[in-house]
């Protein structure tokens, strides 16, 4: 239904009626129309949210909306699914031998979080029984290698930042901490700054925790892929620049002269700029217009969170609207629809 979200109301009806769905009910809250639609052969209920005469968003809805009765386990899975777009996921041990990004990943940048003690312990092995070999504050950031099942409970392998402590921690106590562009250090350059790697002679272009040869290799990433760079300097006579992949979830220096700019960051192209503050149909329009699919939605109370993917640089980004604006827009690197 993603390719409805944005058209009239009127249109929009007829395309659902040719889907197979019939208008259940409808009722208004503040500005913005509710109504509901049954498919009878698939025995499903969506939530239609119309605002100025357009679609705004489509979710699944339980059938007692539709005045069926009973739940409906598609909506559970669509809240399942507004809840990750919320949330980043943390790497897990699979992940690493299987990426479909286009580059290997070997770390991912956490922090310790919601910790009851107000310290995170960090295990020899994956059981709370093992020897501990160190504890980190609230807060705290880490590198997580992968998280797995062990003894009925996650666990992720970890280590400090400056690598002095290595072990297991929970999951459950950890989180994806925000890297995203916005947030990652200034090195003098601009977080919208787009890099292609380019130039390899083989294998893979590595990215490294320091601009140093010798320094730890934190991931690789394939020619070609698209990076973000926030700024260069000089180090042990070549220039290295500070880079991060477009998720957010690998970050760290490579060498310029595998780096050029690309063309995916010209113009508005892929860009979220401006789109903070839009009426909620307009910011749909423009979203289109610079090449962003949307590829889910989900709504809470009078709030709707949409997905958006700029397929070239595989950028997923969520929108917040609220009383018919764009309250909130922000790059979540990561979405089960985003691929």
């Amino acid at each position: 239904m993603t390719d409805l979200v944005g058209v009239r109301a009127s249109s929009g009806q007829s395309a659902l009626e040719q889907r197979g769905f019939t208008y259940a009910e409808g009722k208004t809250e503040a500005s913005t129309q509710i109504s509901y639609y049954w498919h009878a052969r698939d025995k499903n209920c969506i939530r239609v949210e119309t605002y100025d005469g357009r679609y705004t968003a489509i979710t699944d809805a339980s059938n007692k909306d539709c005045g069926k009765g009973g739940g409906s386990d598609v909506a559970v899975a669509a809240a399942a699914i507004g809840a990750v777009a919320i949330g980043a996921l943390l790497l897990s041990r699979k992940d690493k031998k299987k990426d479909e990004s286009g580059y290997q990943q070997d770390w991912q940048q956490v922090e310790a979080h919601g910790l009851q003690s107000g310290t995170l312990r960090i295990f020899a092995q994956p059981d709370k029984n093992s020897r501990v070999r160190g504890q980190v504050d609230e807060g705290s950031l880490l590198r997580n290698y992968g998280c797995d099942n062990y003894n009925g409970e996650s666990w992720c392998e970890v280590t400090t930042m400056n690598g002095r402590t290595k072990g297991w921690a929970r999951d459950r106590y950890l989180r994806a901490s925000d890297s995203s562009a916005s947030h990652l250090p200034d090195y003098g350059g601009s977080a919208g700054d787009l890099v292609e790697v380019y130039g390899l002679s083989s294998g893979q272009l590595k990215i490294i925790g320091t601009p140093s040869k010798n320094g730890y290799v934190v991931g690789r990433v394939n020619g070609g892929t698209t990076l973000r760079r926030t700024g260069c300097k000089s180090s042990e006579g070549e220039n290295w620049c500070h880079v991060a992949t477009l998720d957010g979830y690998l970050n760290g220096w490579a060498r310029e002269r595998y780096l050029r700019t690309t063309s995916s960051g010209g113009g508005n192209s892929g860009s979220i700029a401006g789109i903070e503050g839009m009426y909620a149909v307009n910011a749909i329009d423009e979203l289109r217009t610079r090449g962003f699919e949307n590829v889910d939605s989900q709504s809470s109370g009078s709030t709707i969170y949409g997905i958006y993917y700029f397929r070239p640089t595989r950028l997923c980004v969520q929108t917040t609207a609220a009383n018919g604006r764009i309250v909130d827009i922000r790059d979540i690197r990561t979405h089960p629809r985003c691929r």
